[in-house]
């Protein structure tokens, strides 16, 4: 019975963090127009493509939000 426990009360944790990020985006989002999704760092593909976002995402607002979202991963 504690090992139920404990999955739901992680799958209740899971779901509670992925709600506060996604709205956590939305805000980022709407605040200052620029589209943001974490799989693109995640998974480049390869060290080009990551060190294009990376310069691209040198912006002040994009380059806080996304060391925040890093973080929390």
């Amino acid at each position: 019975m504690k090992l139920k426990s404990a999955f739901f009360i992680f799958l209740l944790l899971t779901i509670i963090a992925f709600v506060l990020m996604r709205y956590h985006q939305s805000q980022f989002e709407s605040e200052t127009g620029l589209k943001f999704n974490v799989m693109e760092f995640e998974l480049p593909g390869s060290a080009t493509r990551l060190n294009e976002l990376i310069i691209a995402g040198a912006e002040r607002k994009k380059k806080e939000f996304l060391l925040q979202h890093l973080k929390l991963d």
